[in-house]
């Protein structure tokens, strides 16, 4: 019911990523379907909170500087999910101060049960927040489910990297 009344106040209303504020379910403050890390930490200090302590990698930044490929990573997050609220940020940090158009990244909030207005957490087969989807040329070349390897970053170099051998 949530989700329809969304759907419908983002046509009629004309929602955008930056004003998608949060809703509440079950007394629950989130952010759902399209958004920007710009919004989340908007509407969510301890996303900032976060944010704030993270020291961007210089060689990742450089790493991320050097894909020429172009991607496109679908990042399904819980704005209530400390797993999303931990690894995201690094992440961030470095796609941000790489600022490489060759990457492109669209973050979708979902509900604690997994569901996004448009569907895609449905049509990706998301279990697990945070996912990284990663596509090239509209297919999905992998993903990084919920905790990293080593970061979220790294392991996005890495998955590059590894899909180009």
């Amino acid at each position: 019911m949530i989700i329809l009344f969304w759907l419908i106040a983002t046509a009629v209303l004309g929602f955008s990523q930056e004003n998608n504020s949060p809703v509440t379910i079950n007394g629950e403050s989130m952010i759902i379907g399209a958004t920007s890390y710009a919004n989340v930490l908007k509407h969510f200090e301890e996303w900032q909170a976060i944010a704030d302590t993270v020291t961007v990698d210089s060689h990742l930044v450089s790493q991320f500087q050097a894909i020429t490929t172009p991607v496109t990573v679908l990042l399904f997050i819980g704005t209530w999910c400390p797993d999303s609220r931990h690894g995201v940020p690094p992440f961030m940090a470095v796609y941000q101060a790489a600022k490489n158009s060759h990457i492109q990244l669209k973050i979708i909030g979902v509900t604690r049960d997994k569901e996004d207005p448009e569907g895609l957490a449905s049509r990706y087969h998301i279990e697990r927040v945070p996912t990284f989807v990663i596509l090239a040329n509209n297919k999905e070349i992998g993903r990084l489910v919920e905790f990293p390897r080593t970061t979220f970053a790294q392991d996005f170099i890495e998955l590059l990297t590894n899909n180009h051998k």
